[in-house]
């Protein structure tokens, strides 16, 4: 499965999708709830996986300093195990590394153990963020989750996407 996915900057056409994939997660307290409003606003910070035209999964980056956070990742559920999560991670790595930051962030609250498989370790909300805790959404026990980002390469970069939309990184 994971050979026919293609990894992308997100579209206004792919709204719909992503809401409704983010509503499903949302509604099972699994991440918090975005309105398609709130989604389009912050769609070119988005990634999306798409596999024969459908959208199978999804990831905001927001950049903060030196780190990017991850936000709103999630998979079709009758897709997990596939590898999708794996390969938006792979994409938001390569984002991080052209960006020149030191690290990927996450908060999570149910999935701690898919990102300590990929690397990430738990950190302190005082760990070293300028303001860890404006990435945590008062009473929700999240977590944060850190991993370094591959060999940093900076580069002079109109948007977080262009290596994404040029093909990297080569799978």
């Amino acid at each position: 499965m994971r050979d026919a996915v293609v990894v992308r900057p997100a579209r206004p056409e792919d709204v719909p999708a992503i809401a409704g994939l983010s509503a499903a997660f949302a509604a099972e307290d699994l991440l918090v709830a975005r309105t398609p409003d709130q989604l389009r606003d912050l769609l070119r910070e988005f990634l999306a996986a798409t596999s024969a035209g459908r959208l199978v999964g999804c990831v905001g980056l927001s950049q903060r300093e030196h780190e990017v956070l991850l936000y709103n990742f999630c998979v079709v559920p009758d897709l997990h195990g596939l590898g999708i999560g794996g390969l938006l991670l792979d994409h938001a790595a390569a984002v991080a590394s052209v960006l020149g930051c030191r690290s990927l962030v996450a908060a999570s609250k149910h999935t701690g153990g898919w990102f300590l498989r990929h690397g990430f370790t738990e950190i302190g909300p005082r760990h070293g963020l300028s303001d860890p805790a404006a990435l945590l959404v008062p009473g929700r026990g999240s977590r944060l989750y850190r991993r370094p980002a591959p060999g940093r390469r900076p580069g002079h970069h109109h948007s977080v996407f262009t290596t994404i939309a040029q093909g990297a990184p080569k799978q």
